[in-house]
């Protein structure tokens, strides 16, 4: 989604508060390791707050799920020094852990003490292990506060740099309403927010057959279906797929032999705009990755 700024130097977005964080999102991303995993969706483990001060409070926070058969849980580190080489840590704090096969939301806080240069936040499993594992993370986000508050983007992701007219938001949510307000700031003093109210679309797929504009329809989702992945390899409940869901959908366009349909709630496990191909019986599907969508007259 773009829209356009004008006589602005500053984006604010009312979705949340700052997010420290760049790379985040509010889609579900993988990230894999071994050992003691340390990932992180972010482009960066190290967050530098030389800027603030002693009794500042971090909130870190994400929505994990836990496809491994590791506890895993967020870290939170604060470190001395003024690079990041630190030399020590001052505190650690780690939020309540996930189980394998869950899906939480979850946080946990630091306070700055005087010499705190730098904040380190990652994901850990609670134990070394000695294999590769993945997880799933989404709405990963460090901010200034004690209370956490919905995920935002970084403003370094809009791609915006000084005086642009013109930016794109990622990372928004399918067919959800955002508030974005735009305000000028002179070095001394900021105008008063003008908001505008916008709703992104549904994901969309397309269909090889003719169907009906506006007629509706019901779609299948569903995780590691037979010949996704090679037997043995899904995780433990998922043989022959699970994680099934109905996603509603509605016709939007239809020319050619091929229908374009628009999903009608929030869903956003796949990517857009996939295009499905007939199945030897007779239904049509799409696969991305060890996920699948299908549709069935």
């Amino acid at each position: 989604m773009q829209y356009r700024i004008r006589n602005s130097d500053r984006l604010l977005a009312t979705v949340g508060d700052r997010n420290y964080l760049t790379g985040t999102s509010s889609y579900w991303k993988t990230v894999s390791g071994t050992s003691w995993l340390w990932e992180t969706t972010a482009k960066t483990y190290w967050t530098s707050v030389a800027w603030g001060h002693g009794g500042y409070v971090f909130i870190y926070s994400a929505t994990i799920r836990n496809t491994s058969k590791y506890d895993v849980r967020l870290e939170l580190y604060d470190y001395t020094g003024n690079a990041n080489n630190h030399t020590s840590s001052e505190q650690v704090a780690y939020s309540e852990k996930v189980s394998p096969g869950e899906t939480k939301n979850i946080s946990t806080k630091i306070m700055m003490s005087s010499t705190t240069w730098w904040i380190c936040s990652d994901i850990a499993t609670l134990q070394q292990v000695n294999e590769n594992i993945s997880i799933q993370v989404k709405d990963e986000k460090l901010e200034l506060k004690h209370q956490q508050s919905p995920w935002a983007p970084n403003p370094a992701d809009y791609g915006i740099s000084d005086r642009n007219n013109a930016y794109q938001v990622t990372g928004l949510m399918p067919n959800t309403s955002y508030d974005l307000s735009v305000t000028s700031f002179n070095g001394l003093r900021e105008s008063t927010k003008q908001t505008v109210t916008v709703k992104t679309r549904g994901l969309r797929v397309t269909v090889p057959v003719t169907l009906p504009v506006d007629s509706a329809h019901t779609l299948i989702y569903l995780e590691y279906p037979l010949g996704s992945v090679p037997i043995g390899t899904e995780p433990k409940g998922f043989f022959g797929g699970g994680n099934r869901q109905e996603i509603p959908a509605k016709v939007i366009s239809s020319s050619g032999g091929n229908s374009t349909l628009e999903i009608t709630n929030t869903f956003n496990l796949m990517n857009d705009n996939l295009t499905m191909k007939q199945l030897p019986d007779g239904s049509f599907g799409v696969f991305d990755g060890y996920k699948a969508l299908y549709f069935k007259r």
